[in-house]
């Protein structure tokens, strides 16, 4: 039995980020560090040389730009970090069967099912259309949230890729583990989101099951 998951080819291909916006506002962590050695260098240089202004002048200069790039990436939010977020949101409203959260993430005519290649534990979930029934599927099959009977004990959200198509609709791929009440059985399992951006707010519009241990 499988534990981790599928091969990395059997998962979907989302879009490549673009490496600017990812330096810059997701992962500016690299081009800080690059930018502060590079002003050490530059000083220590400076200390050096008989010709002083020129690498302080550049060491002022890349301080400053990690500077701004650090505040920068700090107010910035792209658009697949707001997804990744959702996606956390939406795996917790699942796994707790939370209607008020699972309405605020889901759009009206969000589509239930599994993708093409899904494994054959995952093509066993139900292909359901509809906000209203879904929500009602979920918390049938996993309980109230709050009740003693929960099929769902605990989850996490192991990792998150996301990837965005256009301006206004985006993908995540989730891998999740779930435990049963009292540690009774552990399950992992990897699913694909479509995210829309539907007045403003990115709402769920597919949530495809890819793999489900067993």
């Amino acid at each position: 039995m499988q534990i981790l998951g599928p091969d990395e080819g059997a998962l979907p291909a989302l879009p490549d980020t673009p490496l600017l916006e990812r330096l810059l506002f997701e992962s500016p962590t690299i081009l800080i560090a690059i930018l502060i050695i590079g002003a050490l260098i530059a000083l220590f240089t400076a200390a050096k040389s008989t010709k002083r202004i020129p690498p302080a002048i550049a060491a002022l200069v890349m301080l400053v730009l990690a500077v701004g790039i650090y505040f920068t990436a700090g107010k910035v939010t792209t658009d697949r970090e707001v997804i990744t977020e959702q996606a956390a949101i939406l795996i917790a409203a699942i796994a707790e069967s939370d209607e008020q959260a699972m309405r605020s993430t889901m759009a009206e005519n969000v589509r239930l099912g599994h993708t093409d290649n899904a494994s054959s534990v995952a093509t066993r979930v139900p292909s359901l259309q509809g906000r209203d029934r879904i929500i009602a599927a979920v918390i049938n099959q996993l309980g109230e949230q709050g009740s003693p009977g929960k099929l769902v004990g605990s989850h996490k959200v192991l990792e998150t890729r996301a990837g965005m198509d256009n301006d206004n609709t985006g993908r995540t791929l989730i891998r999740v583990r779930v435990r049963g009440p009292e540690e009774s059985y552990l399950s992992h399992s990897w699913w694909e989101v479509t995210w829309k951006r539907i007045e403003g707010q990115w709402l769920a519009t597919r949530v495809e099951a890819i793999w489900i241990q067993g």
